[in-house]
């Protein structure tokens, strides 16, 4: 997956079309080459194979209902697919430095929350340190499962805020993921694919708790259907984006 969108990113940037390049303007601290394509792809599988783990995890966490469990095969894809998502994520933070023109302020950038060029602006540094702050917690709560024969409840506790990493991951994307920043398909995929993760972790929460996810599960929706509508909700508009 990870080659496929390796070569459709580099078409769109051999024909002018990669949003990356029309974003220059405004980030020039990107050079658009081969390893930041790279990245670029490695961080957009790991978006997916997070997807796919969330999802297993959720579903597979205890019986659905009254004498209805999920199928056995779910923790192990769920440990598998976690595992791939930090060997991606691994690639996407570390592979822009092999470039001809490494990100600008250095490994801090990648590794320091917070310690990236003042230039960048509030935004954009908020959104880099979401991700790396991500990548710490993927480390360190991720392989806790292996922990949860001695350390159940520890375990159980740890692996829900692990949950948050997906989060700050998402929200690394949305704020400043080049294909996903502007308004566009991408960008409404990610958001829509958000909902069926809300409905199944209502589904998990107790009764108090379901309202709210419910309602965020409803707004998400309303937030993918304008943006699918074109209207730019939480993007910049650019043409021919997505």
């Amino acid at each position: 997956m990870c080659a496929l969108l390796d070569m459709w990113l580099s078409g769109r940037a051999a024909t002018g079309r990669d949003t990356a390049e029309q974003l220059a303007p405004l980030y020039s601290y990107i050079g658009v080459g081969p390893t930041y394509i790279l990245a670029r792809a490695a961080g957009m599988t790991a978006l997916v194979t997070a997807w796919l783990a969330v999802a297993a995890g959720l579903w597979g966490a205890r019986p659905l209902r009254a004498g209805v469990h999920a199928p056995s095969r779910l923790p192990g894809a769920h440990r598998a697919l976690s595992l791939v998502t930090i060997a991606l994520v691994a690639a996407h933070a570390t592979v822009p430095y092999h470039g001809v023109f490494p990100p600008l302020g250095g490994w801090s950038t990648a590794t320091v929350p917070f310690a990236q060029p003042y230039a960048w602006g509030t935004t954009a540094q908020w959104g880099e340190s979401a991700g790396i702050i991500a990548v710490y917690l993927m480390v360190l709560l991720g392989p806790t499962y292996y922990l949860a024969r001695r350390w159940r409840h520890g375990w159980r506790t740890a692996h829900r805020v692990a949950l948050a990493t997906y989060l700050l991951a998402v929200a690394h994307t949305l704020v400043l993921g080049s294909d996903f920043l502007v308004a566009g398909h991408l960008r409404t995929i990610l958001i829509g694919a958000q909902i069926p993760l809300l409905i199944l972790l209502a589904r998990r929460v107790p009764r108090r708790a379901a309202f709210a996810v419910w309602t965020g599960a409803v707004g998400v929706a309303a937030i993918t259907i304008v943006g699918a509508l074109g209207s730019g909700l939480g993007g910049f508009p650019l043409q021919g984006a997505g």
